[in-house]
């Protein structure tokens, strides 16, 4: 021990290194992310009409990196994801409400869009398998919100099965992420 804290040893030579040995960890990408770089971006508006909009303008935001599904959440994805919370909590909460609470509402076809395909959409888009890689329509932010909590839980039992680190928690996008991703890169 060298001075009166103890510590220290002949390979460091009286330098702070951190601790040696100890097991690395690797990030690895999510299957079926991809790698949102860092940047900066002007948000708002890419073509401002200055004469209309005097209350609108681009603002410059700088983004940290992050990782952002490939495509958008699938019907079949979000299926794994209903059944599974059906299987754990139906005894606790009840079919009804988990239904209520995170099953997509395809009424959106018929509420949002005034040119729809109508009742085919409504009542098949979510249930029959020719719609399975088609994305997920008509979850609530708050469901969103489970989802990405239940995805991240799922991955890391898994994981942790194997021994391995857990990954950073799933969540959705910030609306400067969601947008900075959307422009591809371009600014303006």
């Amino acid at each position: 021990s060298c001075g009166p804290f103890g510590g220290g040893s002949s390979d460091d030579q009286g330098t702070l290194v951190g601790v040696q040995g100890r097991e690395g960890w690797e990030m690895t990408v999510p299957y079926g992310m991809v790698t949102i770089p860092a940047g900066t971006f002007h948000m708002g508006q890419a073509d401002q009409d200055v004469a209309a909009t005097q209350i609108n303008f681009n603002k410059q935001i700088t983004i940290g990196g992050f990782y952002m599904d490939d495509t958008e959440i699938t019907n079949n994805e979000y299926r794994q994801f209903i059944e599974a919370i059906l299987e754990d909590s139906v005894q606790m909460v009840g079919e009804e409400e988990i239904m209520q609470r995170y099953y997509p509402d395809t009424t959106v076809w018929v509420r949002d869009f005034s040119h729809h395909m109508g009742d085919p959409l409504m009542v098949y888009y979510y249930s029959h398998p020719a719609f399975d890689d088609y994305p997920v329509v008509g979850v609530s932010w708050e469901a969103a919100k489970y989802f990405s909590r239940w995805r991240t839980d799922y991955l890391n039992a898994y994981r942790e099965g194997r021994g391995l680190f857990p990954m950073p928690n799933f969540r959705l996008p910030s609306e400067a992420e969601w947008e900075y991703a959307a422009r591809g890169g371009r600014d303006r």
